[in-house]
Formats: structure tokens, C-alpha cells, sequence
């Protein structure tokens, strides 16, 4: 049983090495070499979890990327009766919770995407999946919220959602474009400022 928890930790260590290598220098910057020396590991040892560097970024999306978005995002929303409270809870923790690289190297999802999925399918699929199951979760939120009475039963959820996660995804680009959370600061206020105007 120790054996397995080791080779978990060992794994574990290789994926946010990976993660933090590909959200500073993206995926086709980093190496193998570098995650090795980050982590003291040795190519046996690498190989023994991975069988490529590709699946490793394979496993980085399905698993951190995923996993992140899942906390961040589902996990929040389903503790808030009102999806218009909780949406702009989770628009005030991303920030604190990725700190100041929120606002140097931008948005770990967005940044990936617009690297790899033009390049490599694979990649494109699972991104995709990402966002695809980020728009179900607030649409769903949002459809929620309008049968307790808390959104309005004229507006679509599914519309609606896919308008708030390419606003908050444009401003994070703009933010990491100006090195400055003020410009985070500025549109989170304004998407605010629409998600109020959902409310019954």
C-alpha cells in the first residue's frame, strides 16, 4: 500500500511540475529534461507514469485543468441557492486563488487552448471538453436560478453562459496583455453589472 501511494505522490509531483512549466512557457517550451530537473526524478522514473511527453499534456488537461475548473467552478456554484451570487463568487476566488500569476501569465485553460488547438487534435478535444462542460455548468446554474425565481424566465441559460465565460475569458486575456489585475478589476465589475440585470 505504501509502494502505491509513493508512485501516486511520485506521479502527482510529475503533473503540477508539468502544469507550472506549461502555464509559464507553454507546452511545446517545456521539456522533458526541465520537469525532470524540477522534480530530481530520473527518465526511468518519468516513463514509468508517462509514456510520452504528449500524454503526459494529456493527463495535465484531463486531470489538473479539469480538476481545478471542477473546484473552482461546480463545486462553488453548487453551494449557492442564487447562480447569480455564485458566479460572481467564483469571478472574485479565480483571481485569489491563482494570486499574481492570474494577471502575469493569464487564464492555464485559455493559454493551453490557444497553443494546441490548432496544432493537435487531441489536445483541441479535451480543451473543448473543458469548455463545453464550463458552459453546461453555468447554464445549468442559471436554469436553476430561474426556476427558484431568482433569474428571469425570458433569458437563455445556455446563450447566457456562453456570453459571461467569452467575456471573462476576453478579460483575462486583456489583463495578462496589461500585466495588471486593474483591468480584471474593471470587467469583472461590468460582467457584475450584467449578471445583476438577470435577476427577477
Amino acid at each position: 500500500m505504501a509502494i502505491k501511494r509513493n508512485s501516486d505522490a511520485t506521479r502527482r509531483r510529475i503533473l503540477d511540475a508539468a502544469f507550472a512549466g506549461i502555464y509559464k512557457h507553454g507546452y511545446q517550451a517545456t521539456s522533458i529534461d526541465a520537469i525532470l530537473k524540477t522534480t530530481g526524478l530520473t527518465k526511468g522514473g518519468f516513463y514509468h507514469h508517462f509514456k510520452s511527453k504528449k500524454a503526459l499534456g494529456q493527463a495535465v488537461i484531463d486531470e489538473v485543468l479539469s480538476g481545478t475548473f471542477e473546484l473552482l467552478w461546480v463545486r462553488t456554484l453548487e453551494q449557492y441557492p442564487d447562480p447569480i451570487e455564485g458566479i460572481k463568487a467564483v469571478l472574485r476566488l479565480v483571481p485569489a486563488t491563482i494570486g499574481q500569476n492570474f494577471a502575469e501569465l493569464g487564464c492555464p485553460l485559455n493559454n493551453l487552448s490557444q497553443e494546441m488547438s490548432p496544432i493537435d487534435e487531441d489536445f483541441r478535444t479535451r480543451l473543448n471538453a473543458i469548455f463545453h462542460k464550463w458552459i453546461d455548468t453555468v447554464a445549468d446554474a442559471l436554469k436553476r436560478g430561474q426556476q427558484n425565481g431568482c433569474v428571469l424566465p425570458g433569458i437563455d441559460p445556455q446563450g447566457a453562459a456562453i456570453f459571461i465565460i467569452a467575456a471573462y475569458e476576453g478579460a483575462i486575456s486583456m489583463t495578462k496583455n496589461e500585466q495588471t489585475p486593474e483591468i480584471m478589476n474593471i470587467c469583472a465589475s461590468q460582467i457584475e453589472l450584467y449578471l445583476e440585470g438577470l435577476r427577477v
